[in-house]
């Protein structure tokens, strides 16, 4: 390469960086990932019941509502922690049987059953949680939430494994 053209390059980068390093981040964000805002509170999508009881969809709960919710996700939480490192394991299995010498069928659909039904536990238990704590809200907080979050998924846009919708011709074609 060039003087003249390192020298290019080395001004267009600085010419870049500048205005990049001088940026500032969002209130509150300094070194946080901008992806991980949202889970604390800053911006993107409105965060279910944390653990330290705050209010979720804008909904404001009182303190004894905020008690109770802590409650149940402190109660389930070592059930959670149980579930989770056992799917790991059953994951660790499979990622060491797809890598080793004696792999087999039959091995494998027994650990993809185990890691099947590893995952509807959890998700059953998280339903179980979320239930629980939809029934501490009052009726009207409720009908604030399904409307909170029926008004999110529309912002969201196409949730995972949603329908796409058709593609639309472009204009003039």
């Amino acid at each position: 390469m060039s003087f003249t053209l390192k020298s290019t390059v080395l001004a267009a980068a600085l010419a870049l960086a500048i205005p990049l390093a001088s940026a500032q981040p969002a209130d509150g964000m300094m070194g946080k990932h901008p992806m991980k805002a949202h889970k604390m509170g800053k911006v993107g999508k409105p965060g279910k019941m944390g653990k330290m009881g705050k209010p979720f969809y804008g909904i404001q709960l009182s303190e004894k509502q905020q008690d109770e919710i802590f409650n149940i996700n402190h109660n389930a939480e070592p059930q959670f922690r149980e579930k989770r490192k056992a799917l790991r394991q059953l994951e660790e299995e499979m990622a060491q049987l797809k890598n080793s010498d004696k792999y087999s069928l039959a091995t494998a659909k027994d650990l993809q059953s185990r890691i099947s039904a590893q995952r509807a536990e959890m998700d059953l238990m998280r339903a179980e949680t979320d239930f629980a704590i939809f029934n501490v809200l009052t009726p009207e907080q409720k009908v604030e939430l399904r409307k909170a979050k029926e008004e999110w998924k529309k912002r969201a846009g196409p949730q995972k494994g949603a329908p796409m919708p058709a593609p639309q011709p472009a204009p003039g074609v």
